[in-house]
């Protein structure tokens, strides 16, 4: 019966196909004009905004007691999603912690004090009732998904993690650090509770009760305020005196991440596509600074890095010469912050993205959920009223050069145009031309030492627009892409500055062409150097640069010219009149040795020795909730899908935006499914897409989803369900392409 059902169906398609003349899509950009982003301070604050129909899409996955209600609500779809996030206890392994020590070492720079920490950790009970089960337990720093580049001597489901919830011998390993009972009463103890301590623990540097532990517990998210009141729990009563300070996300972040003075942090990281190159960032100990990516792994009493050994496996991991390598590093790292105990992981999310079944063209994509692009180009309603999201957190800035929240970017990706390889929706295997055209990877000589050189041309249809009035201003060409990729490399606190900080020179090619010479070999130089792309415009405001008029001479060995100020892109160069020629005479270069990151460098010999008038952009302070602290109606200017028109920051506020006409993407035809780009270099409505849409026929969000919703197929009314109306939507445009080159 159900191969006659299917058969049947099939050939209505066939012959809808066969009416059927290939179009050509036009139109640019999203299909939504009108794009508002709420700040809510929760999850539950936002469901309630969607149940209540203030938005349309809460932009973060639900938790168990919203996901209960939601599946009574026929105005309720869900998407089901396996996080690409981690989260986790970070522990701030550095000598010192916080100004409450008491000139004492930290109590987490002992091994075995962290080895007792894990111990305290239920990590099956935070995933089956904190988390409702809307979770997979992870016991290395990496996605569940991400799994199977983890190191298999620790992972639960190999038998093989080495600190399971075990209070007693949490117990026994306080004691091995030296922090034994004292003579203090424990007010928490418990004669029945196996492992408690009838008396307060000591510091061993002094001999005396030691001071509180330190702990951040995050409260807009339940599961992490449950978690964190669970390690306050039992850390207290086996003897360790905790001051548990619940605060939301804008008030941990300073003292966790800018000023490093905390023990225990309930951390949470939306991760990348690489596991390898994430590690490094993470937890390598260059990073391990100010404004740095890395809070925890810290120095030693001597003010050296923690962990040598881990820092060679991170160093293996990001510049390896394949893929293999690239593994077997991020293996050894994971394997080695597990036996340090360096941070506790406890789960990546297994949850739902809820929206209104009013909104349709959802692209729920693999690891992200609707948070990706595709989805903010194709989702619509059907009266043409702009679409809401909340945000469960509100950004902390608005700031392209120094944000580095989730929330933060769920704001800036929208108004913002990166040098990036697309990657589809539903496979994350894939790398497709995005805003790159075309690259390749090869190798350059550099005094004999084989180095990375990647080679890209990007399209030439993009502009940059003005916040509020959406005037079309600069046309985006390659010298936006050097000037962008130098800024980040002379701000080391730029979020984009580790992608970046490995490139030896910049060569323009044309006005859409570029050549980076990296100053490393790795396989992953090929993803890197990307950046958000600024422009001179936007440079010219404030204080975001400087402009500096210098005559100087090149060292005659060397050939660099020393600036005075960090130098992002030269506007002119001459000697005795005679114009300098870029890529020829000079250009910037890595100078490792020099007061910069970056100086000019002299290419021409004949030049060398001589008197060179110069005159150049020089990187200013771009630090602040935007950058240099500018109005917001200036410094939102970017390239992206949507531009600013009005700004209300902070939780309760709000983002309003509208459709970027000159974005250089192509409206996608209501009907593209895969998101896949086709041989031809153009996206196509083909048998795939009508495949991919047959396959979930008749299965529905609402209520408990089907095994075999399909959130993507869910074009036309009435949403929430994938029925003919859906098939013929797609048929319609059958033979369609577009976005091609």
């Amino acid at each position: 019966m159900k191969f006659k059902i299917y058969a049947t169906f099939a050939i209505a398609l066939l012959m809808i196909f066969a009416i059927l003349s290939p179009i050509k899509a036009v139109d640019m950009g999203a299909r939504t004009e009108d794009l508002v982003i709420r700040f809510y301070g929760n999850v539950q604050t936002a469901y309630a905004a969607l149940k209540a129909g203030d938005i349309d899409a809460i932009g973060y996955e639900i938790r168990a007691t919203q996901y209960a209600d939601a599946i009574t609500d026929p105005n309720i779809v869900l998407g089901p999603v396996g996080d690409r996030g981690k989260y986790e206890f970070d522990l701030n392994n550095n000598y010192t912690a916080t100004d409450l020590n008491d000139g004492r070492r930290s109590p987490t720079n002992y091994v075995d004090f962290r080895k007792g920490i894990a111990y305290c950790v239920d990590k099956d009970l935070v995933v089956d009732t904190f988390c409702g089960g809307f979770a997979q337990r992870i016991d290395q720093p990496i996605a569940y998904q991400q799994r199977g580049w983890r190191n298999q001597s620790y992972w639960y489901e190999d038998g093989t993690y080495p600190y399971g919830y075990n209070p007693i011998l949490a117990s026994a390993a306080f004691d091995a650090a030296g922090f034994v009972q004292g003579t203090d009463d424990n007010p928490y103890y418990d004669l029945g509770f196996p492992g408690s301590a009838a008396k307060l623990r000591i510091h061993p540097d002094k001999g005396t009760t030691m001071n509180d532990l330190e702990m951040y517990t995050r409260t807009d998210d339940l599961r992490r305020l449950e978690a964190g009141r669970e390690l306050t729990r039992i850390l207290r009563l086996v003897g360790i005196p905790v001051n548990n300070i619940e605060a939301p996300s804008n008030w941990c972040y300073p003292a966790v991440m800018d000023n490093f003075d905390y023990h225990v942090y309930t951390g949470g990281w939306s991760l990348g596509r690489f596991p390898a190159l994430t590690a490094h960032d993470l937890y390598h100990s260059s990073e391990y600074r100010l404004t740095g990516s890395n809070y925890i792994t810290g120095n030693n009493s001597d003010n050296t890095p923690n962990y040598p050994v881990l820092d060679g496996y991170l160093q293996t991991a990001k510049f390896p010469a394949n893929y293999s390598q690239a593994q077997d590093g991020t293996r050894m790292a994971f394997g080695y912050i597990v036996e340090q105990c360096i941070t506790i992981e406890l789960f990546s999310a297994a949850s739902f993205w809820a929206w209104s079944s009013e909104l349709l063209g959802v692209v729920n994509a693999a690891g992200t959920g609707p948070e990706n692009s595709f989805n903010f180009m194709n989702a619509y309603k059907i009266d043409g009223s702009p679409i809401v999201v909340g945000l469960i957190t509100a950004p902390q800035e608005l700031n392209k050069i120094y944000s580095d929240w989730f929330y933060d970017y769920q704001c800036l990706d929208r108004m913002d145009l990166y040098s990036g390889i697309d990657v589809p929706p539903y496979d994350q295997s894939v790398d497709q031309p995005g805003y790159i055209l075309n690259w390749t990877t090869s190798s350059w000589d550099d005094g004999g030492e084989s180095k990375t050189l990647v080679s890209q041309s990007y399209r030439d249809d993009a502009w940059f627009v003005e916040p509020v009035t959406g005037t079309q201003l600069e046309r985006v060409n390659i010298t936006h892409h050097y000037a962008s990729i130098w800024y980040d490399y002379q701000l080391t606190y730029a979020q984009n500055h580790d992608a970046v900080s490995d490139i030896k020179t910049i060569r323009m090619v044309g006005d859409y062409g570029i050549e980076m010479y990296w100053n490393v070999s790795s396989y992953w130089n090929t993803y890197m150097g990307y950046t958000s792309i600024k422009s001179f415009n936007w440079w010219s405001q404030g204080t975001l640069s400087q402009t500096v008029n210098e005559t100087l001479t090149a060292d005659a060995v060397s050939g660099f010219v020393t600036c005075t100020e960090p130098v992002f892109y030269v506007l002119s160069a001459e000697s005795g009149g005679t114009p300098l020629v870029v890529g020829t005479d000079y250009d910037i270069y890595m100078d490792p040795d020099g007061p910069h990151n970056a100086d000019v460098r002299i290419l021409n010999l004949g030049y060398l020795g001589v008197s060179i008038d110069i005159t150049y952009l020089a990187t200013d302070d771009a630090r602040g909730f935007t950058p240099g602290n500018l109005p917001w109606a200036v410094a939102l200017e970017g390239a992206g899908m949507f531009y600013a028109v009005d700004l209300t920051p902070f939780t309760g506020g709000f983002l309003t935006l509208k459709r970027n006409p000159f974005y250089p993407m192509e409206r996608p035809p209501l009907g593209e499914i895969d998101f896949l780009k086709k041989g031809s270099g153009c996206y196509k409505i083909d048998i795939f897409d009508v495949v991919m849409a047959a396959s979930a026929y008749g299965s529905q969000g609402e209520y408990i989803p089907d095994s075999h919703w399909f959130a993507g197929a869910d074009l036309a009314p009435a949403g929430g369900k994938i029925d003919i109306f859906d098939i013929v939507t797609i048929t319609g445009k059958y033979g369609t392409e577009w976005d091609c080159p």
